[in-house]
């Protein structure tokens, strides 16, 4: 006898295929991924598509894993307290400058992690695919060679 998927979990699983989303706000609004790509900020740019993969979402804030970002992010050979530093500096402006996430840091704690509600981030927009970082284009490529990726 042949199971069935049901119509919610199959769309989800086509949807996990086809890629991370990125909402069309973010791609459009001059002063999210523009400005990041005028401002060569590929760290924030790196870290929100990084916080994207790895968020659920159905948690509205979810802890930030140090060691395992700083390996994604290609910073694995720092000490700890150095990618600490530096993830947290990125973390303060994509909260601040972006006005993307809300993060809460704390000494030797995750930090914790949400997005703003204000953007549509399950929404209608373009896809990253998987291969994007089974590849390794997220340690290669510059905010606009990620841009042309997308195109």
């Amino acid at each position: 006898m042949l199971g069935l998927i049901p119509m919610k979990a199959a769309a989800k699983e086509i949807n996990q295929a086809l890629g991370i989303p990125l909402p069309w706000r973010f791609l459009r609004d001059k002063n999210l991924l523009g400005a990041m790509v005028r401002r060569r900020d590929a760290r924030a740019f790196a870290l929100l598509l990084y916080l994207w993969k790895n968020r659920k979402s159905r948690d509205p804030a979810f802890p930030l894993n140090y060691a395992a970002t700083a390996m994604a992010l290609g910073m694995d050979r720092m000490t700890p307290e150095g990618y600490r530093r530096q993830i947290n500096k990125t973390l303060r402006k994509l909260d601040a400058r972006y006005g993307l996430i809300e993060a809460k840091t704390s000494f030797g704690k995750n930090a914790s992690i949400a997005f703003r509600r204000d953007i549509a981030w399950n929404g209608p927009g373009a896809r990253i695919p998987h291969a994007f970082w089974d590849y390794g284009w997220n340690r290669i490529l510059s905010p606009a060679g990620i841009v042309m990726y997308l195109i």
